[in-house]
């Protein structure tokens, strides 16, 4: 027969619990957006260190989030969502260290549907941020979807999850220092969408992990 110690039946249900009292609806998976591009100068001398440098911007989102605003055209909706994002550079040229930018922009989906034969569109937009004590213009980055018919539905499309194969064309849109130059374009661009295990899984797997070590 199975012996299970007390203490250990106990901790996992005090987890199981917590981890049900914690846990998004069923429907709810959290998401890692990333953003990434190679900086190339476009214009003017290269002030800011970027020429050559990879960007990277990382947003968490819940496939659940509620728009923060929405706009009906023809044939389409547009939802808006009010996020975090965290833009690193690195890899900069003359030897200039790795720089990280906290900014709050919108992540926009475009839902098109019948009779319109435009593709469905995800992404990021361009918002101003503060870079080594200047101010700069972030770049918009968004992707077509292969098809009108990606996002399901007529109304406010939700967050996405996706994968390469859904995805037709991917463009951006340049960064630049407020109100002057430099100006740099963006290469080798990619956006990715990645599922996250939820606060309550991890917890519950180390929860279970410690309980399984003491016994």
């Amino acid at each position: 027969m199975l012996h299970i110690p007390r203490r250990s039946l106990l901790v996992a249900c005090l987890v199981f619990g917590l981890a049900a009292f914690l846990a998004p609806p069923a429907d709810a998976v959290p998401i890692r957006y990333t953003f990434a591009a190679t900086l190339s100068l476009a214009s003017s001398s290269d002030s800011l260190d970027l020429d050559g440098a990879t960007l990277t911007i990382t947003v968490d989102a819940d496939s659940s989030a509620s728009p923060s605003s929405t706009i009906s055209g023809t044939n389409n909706e547009l939802s808006l969502y009010g996020v975090t994002a965290t833009a690193v550079f690195s890899d900069r040229p003359n030897a200039a260290s790795d720089e990280t930018v906290v900014y709050t922009p919108n992540l926009m989906v475009t839902n098109h549907f019948p009779p319109s034969s435009g593709s469905d569109q995800f992404g990021i937009q361009s918002s101003f941020a503060s870079f080594s004590s200047v101010t700069i213009f972030m770049p918009g980055i968004s992707l077509a979807f292969v098809s009108s018919a990606f996002l399901p539905g007529t109304g406010p499309p939700a967050l996405p999850l996706f994968d390469p194969s859904d995805v037709a064309s991917v463009g951006a849109a340049q960064l630049h220092q407020q109100p002057t130059l430099p100006i740099y374009d963006l290469q080798n661009v990619s956006i990715t969408a990645v599922p996250e295990p939820t606060t309550a899984v991890l917890l519950l797997m180390g929860m279970l992990g410690l309980a399984a070590n003491r016994r």
